[in-house]
């Protein structure tokens, strides 16, 4: 089955539950295991050497991620703030940075910091891809330069994006040298996806110069430490037939040996200006880009967990996310990496996850305003969940899905479907509401101070994990996941569960002999060897690190 269908499916199994009590102390969220017979090694598999603090770094803090790439475009929704509507000026950079900060983490990732076109809105100036130009109103250039500066007197560190695949139509470059610079295809320039954008052939030499400087002024001039090049390693295989490109035309092998190369160009480009900058893309698809990246985003656990170099922990970084903090633990016990919003600061409020949904949902025919509601919904039932699974109570299962997952599963096909799925909804926080019922009135945490733990002993076992390192699956089924990782700096281990129930784990390691004991590096909890297995108890929704003791 297709994972889109399978994905599709596992929402009705998880939404449409007829009774609130179905849900008991059994349940659990969904566990993503890696493919039961993983691929050979590739010979020709190369990674870049990267910067010790991307090594170091546990996560990414994106305060704005209406266009942040991969995963954290599940957060992207219409009410969230702009740039503007958060820090008055880019010298206001380091109230970020607390932010980030706040959730473990000392690397911002800004979206939304670059002019519009004349008589945009503020509010949606990411739109206007491809200029790459400070917003005026923040401060402009001399600003952001300042605010960079104090982030990184504070220990900071900050990355820009850019669009390497499309750029607006209305930008002043897109004005000047879309066309010319675009894919073309026999019936004309290319048109999907993204409408009222240019579609840039990454085998056209002038395109590759232009990026290449764009990224070069945002490291050298202003003082960024990286880029993250949205749409890059999830593009390949477009067929250019634009001769004055001055590449074989209609091959799809030009555009991705272009794309390996513009990456190349502006990896190259930006270190020579700063050699500790760094460039993140999206997936990426195509392992040529490998030895030319320091890191990439993905699309959630269920998407990583699948991927070929899932067992790259020790290669590369790997930065994703979800709503659900049964995902986000299964992704760090993998070895990879969190990307995080503000979603992960905030604390439910309100008398009850029900109160706190949408008193009404949208007619079946307006398509931004259900995409809107289906994004509140979700989010909503999630927060509430993962407050009660931080207060250790059993909770029911939400499936961690994307909105246009929903959009597309025909929920919205008539007014009576929506309608159906607006109570099954409701059903869904009637069922949260009645776990929480059991902690009485203590109020409901946020997420924030667990995550900081949790990215304290990620970045504590980085020497493990990150690079030159190799991860082994121990265990993978039911609610259980364990992972045992070895390097040259050590031994460590993580054990997951999504369930409700605490479980006891029994785990065979490859060199048992040579310690004698496991020591929990978020409690403290030391648990001795018992010939060659350990045994330890796994809580119900809890990740464990554990190392030699």
């Amino acid at each position: 089955m297709a994972p889109l269908l399978s994905r599709t499916f596992g929402l009705l199994n998880g939404l449409l539950a007829l009774e609130a009590a179905a849900w008991g102390a059994a349940a659990s969220g969904p566990l993503y295991c890696p493919p039961a017979k993983e691929p050979p090694a590739s010979p020709k598999l190369t990674f870049a050497a990267s910067p010790e603090w991307i090594q170091r770094t546990p996560a990414l803090y994106i305060p704005m991620p209406r266009s942040a790439g991969a995963g954290m475009l599940a957060f992207a929704r219409p009410d969230l703030p702009s740039l503007p509507e958060m820090i008055p000026s880019f010298r206001d950079l380091p109230k970020l940075l607390d932010q980030a900060r706040a959730l473990g983490t000392d690397t911002i990732y800004l979206v939304d910091y670059y002019e519009g076109w004349p008589g945009q809105l503020p509010r949606n100036f990411w739109l206007n891809k491809g200029d790459y130009l400070p917003r005026s109103d923040l401060g402009g250039a001399e600003a952001l330069r300042e605010g960079l500066r104090a982030v990184h007197e504070r220990g900071g560190r900050a990355i820009a994006y850019v669009e390497a695949f499309i750029i607006s139509k209305r930008s002043a470059v897109g004005q000047a040298h879309g066309e010319q610079w675009s894919i073309l295809t026999p019936q004309g320039p290319l048109a999907e996806p993204y409408p009222g954008n240019w579609h840039l052939c990454s085998a056209c030499p002038e395109w590759v110069d232009y990026i290449g400087e764009v990224c070069r002024r945002l490291v050298g001039d202003y003082g960024f430490d990286g880029v993250h090049l949205d749409s890059y390693g999830a593009q390949r295989d477009w067929r250019c037939v634009n001769t004055a490109h001055g590449h074989a035309p209609g091959r799809p092998d030009v555009f991705n040996q272009g794309c390996v190369e513009l990456v190349r160009r502006v990896r190259e480009t930006i270190r020579r200006e700063n050699p500790e900058t760094i460039v993140l893309c999206e997936l990426p698809a195509m392992p040529a880009l490998f030895p030319y990246l320091d890191g990439s985003q993905d699309w959630g656990i269920h998407t990583l967990s699948q991927r070929p170099i899932w067992n790259a922990a020790g290669k590369t970084d790997v930065f994703t996310t979800g709503w659900s903090l049964d995902d986000l633990h299964q992704i760090l016990a993998l070895g990879h990496k969190l990307s995080l919003g503000a979603f992960w600061l905030v604390a439910p409020s309100g008398p009850s996850c029900l109160a706190a949904l949408p008193a009404k949902r949208p007619s079946a025919r307006n398509e931004t305003g259900r995409r809107r509601f289906i994004e509140e919904c979700l989010q909503t039932l999630h927060q509430w969940r993962n407050a009660g699974a931080l207060l250790g109570l059993p909770m029911p299962e939400v499936e961690d899905v994307s909105p246009r997952e929903m959009q597309g599963a025909g929920f919205f096909r008539s007014e009576e479907s929506a309608e159906a799925l607006f109570q099954r909804i409701r059903q869904r926080a009637e069922a949260i509401d009645e776990a929480l019922r059991a902690r009485g009135a203590a109020p409901l945490p946020s997420p924030a101070e667990h995550l900081r733990a949790l990215l304290g002993a990620r970045r504590a076992l980085s020497a493990i994990i990150d690079r030159s390192g190799s991860v082994r699956t121990l265990q993978c089924g039911g609610s259980i996941a364990a992972y045992e990782f070895d390097s040259p700096a050590g031994q460590a281990l993580s054990v997951v569960n999504v369930g409700n129930e605490s479980a006891d784990v029994n785990l065979s390691l490859s060199s048992p002999a040579s310690n004698e004991a496991w020591r929990d590096a978020l409690t403290g909890e030391r648990f001795p060897m018992k010939g060659d297995s350990l045994r330890l108890p796994a809580p119900g929704h809890s990740l464990r690190f554990l190392v030699p003791q």
